[in-house]
């Protein structure tokens, strides 16, 4: 594809390519990989984008690549060990268990130069190897498992070992203004500073109470209700979902689309989206809120709901 210097999208202008272009040249330049925008929608486009950070030599990763591998960790390792994946590895996994059979370390080591010299490595590599003076196996197969895999695609290679490191979800300001600082740049991680501090902050809990609406000749009267507070206001309280012949709902809910369904006759939904959470009750058009979910909120919500006493009568159970 061309593009003209001028027209190269803002967010490509930290990188090497970028700085290597002349800006005063008026030709369209030929492009192998380009993209308008940084957004990461799905699996595509992240795939894209890494392709396109590479091609460019960006000095930062888009902060997306990492908000979607966090949502992804799966598909997006299964992905990058495809690709951090070479010939040596393979042929090494080929002879791995006669590696690390019985043997001393200086048998190891021994083999471990062998195998490098057959396949063409480095004699800095090797030197490497031969130069290894710790006690423990355990960290020479470390060292040469690094060595191995520096002749995968060091790009790749670098991005896996940044998502593993940023594997945890930031939840204050100073490990965003960290996270920040490191991939992208001050004025971008200020927006994003921004959007941090407008998220409605939410608490989940169960209260146990008597209950004033039940005769005493019912069972039912002591009991758990359900409180949502934004910000210290109640915007939503059930108060009729347990008796003591009720059994614990499991409260475990997944990002991608589950349920929880518990009360006195089976009729509140707790309903996990992808961007939000619907708590219901499915009698009452009034009883309902929606939660907006962003990667600042989702896994306190989460962790909330997960230590909810939620309770539904076993006969409901179908």
């Amino acid at each position: 594809m061309l593009i003209k210097f001028k027209d190269i999208p803002e967010w490509l202008h930290e990188s090497q390519l970028y700085r290597d272009f002349d800006e005063e040249d008026e030709e369209e330049i030929e492009i192998k990989y380009l993209k308008d925008n940084e957004e990461v929608n799905n699996f595509t486009d992240f795939k894209y984008i890494l392709k396109v950070s590479s091609f460019w030599a960006l000095d930062k990763i888009p902060y997306t690549v990492y908000v979607y591998a966090y949502y992804n960790k799966e598909e997006v390792e299964n992905y990058l060990k495809i690709k951090t994946n070479n010939i040596y590895i393979d042929k090494y996994k080929e002879i791995e268990d006669n590696f690390y059979g019985n043997i001393s370390l200086k048998e190891l080591k021994l083999k471990m130069i062998n195998f490098l010299k057959l396949h063409n490595f480095s004699e800095k590599k090797i030197q490497k190897i031969k130069n290894f003076s710790k006690k423990y196996k355990e960290i020479l197969r470390y060292d040469f498992d690094k060595i191995l895999k520096s002749n995968s695609d060091i790009f790749y290679l670098n991005i896996l070992e940044d998502i593993n490191i940023n594997k945890k979800l930031i939840n204050n300001i100073d490990d965003i203004l960290h996270f920040y600082k490191k991939h992208k740049n001050y004025y971008n991680a200020k927006k994003f500073l921004k959007e941090y501090k407008n998220t409605p902050k939410y608490s989940f809990k169960t209260e146990f109470f008597e209950s004033p609406d039940y005769e005493d000749t019912l069972e039912g009267s002591s009991m758990y209700r359900l409180i949502i507070k934004l910000f210290d206001v109640e915007i939503l309280v059930i108060d009729d979902h347990f008796n003591v012949k009720y059994k614990k709902v499991n409260s475990e809910i997944s990002y991608n689309n589950s349920n929880i369904t518990f009360g006195t006759v089976v009729h509140t939904i707790i309903k996990c989206k992808k961007d939000e959470i619907i708590i219901k009750d499915i009698y009452s058009s009034n009883m309902r809120i929606y939660i907006k979910l962003n990667i600042f909120n989702f896994k306190n919500i989460f962790e909330q709901i997960k230590n909810l006493k939620l309770y539904k009568n076993v006969e409901d159970d179908f």
